[in-house]
This record gives structure tokens, sequence and C-alpha cells, in this order.
């Protein structure tokens, strides 16, 4: 079976719809075109930011996916320029983890400042 390669952007307005059906983007991506990268992490990561997104900025939210061959990559965009604080999560913590997994699993992510007091916060996954 080939790998085709797939980009799709799309724009949600917050809300838990948003989530699900920003999940549901990144899985199909990774599904329609034969990439590699474990579907459980993508999805996973893309989960993450999307509810920090949800948590801490307002307005729309746009989720954008690249797939190829042995690589994902994900980007969430949001209407709050601060970046995302990365910090280590104490065992009784009940929060703060979802930067610290897509800082443990992703090959490698960041942050970049867009127009209009934007942020994206982005993340690639490569297959081993």
């Amino acid at each position: 079976m080939g790998v085709t390669a797939v980009e799709i952007s799309v724009r949600f307005r917050r809300g838990e719809v948003a989530l699900f059906l920003a999940r549901r983007v990144v899985a199909n991506a990774l599904a329609e075109s034969g990439c590699l990268v474990d579907p459980d992490v993508a999805v996973l990561l893309m989960d993450e930011l999307t509810a920090n997104a949800e948590r801490h900025a307002g307005g729309a939210l746009e989720v954008s996916v690249q797939v190829g061959g042995t690589r994902v990559w994900v980007e969430v965009q949001d209407a709050d320029p601060r970046a995302p604080v990365l910090r280590e999560p104490g065992a009784l913590d009940e929060g703060g983890r979802g930067l610290w997994l897509v800082d443990h699993l992703a090959t490698a992510w960041g942050v970049r400042p867009l127009a209009g007091d934007r942020k994206a916060v982005w993340f690639e996954v490569r297959a081993d």
C-alpha cells in the first residue's frame, strides 16, 4: 500500500464538538494517507493542544494537518498570543500534563506568533 500526501486545515468554533471534530480530522488524514505514524499518538497530542487552546484562549480554533510518508505535522491556532508554558507536573497534580506529553512524545514541537494577537502551537511526529 502506498502513501498519499494529505493536507487539511479546518476552522472550528470553540466547544466540545470542536474537540471531537479535530480528533476526526487528524485520524482521518492519517487513515487516508496510509502514513506509518501511530494515529493514537498523533490524536492524543492534537487533543492536548486543542484542549489547551479551548481552556486558555477565546475565539475560533484552526487545526491544520500535513501527513506524508513517515511523518505527521499538526498545528493548532488560537486567539491568545501568549505561548504555553512547559512545566514538570507533580505526581499528585490533576492537570498540567498536556504540553509535557507533547514534549515527550513528539519528534519536535514549537510555537509561532500570528498576526492579530493569535498564535500557532505545532508538533511533528515521525514513525520509527
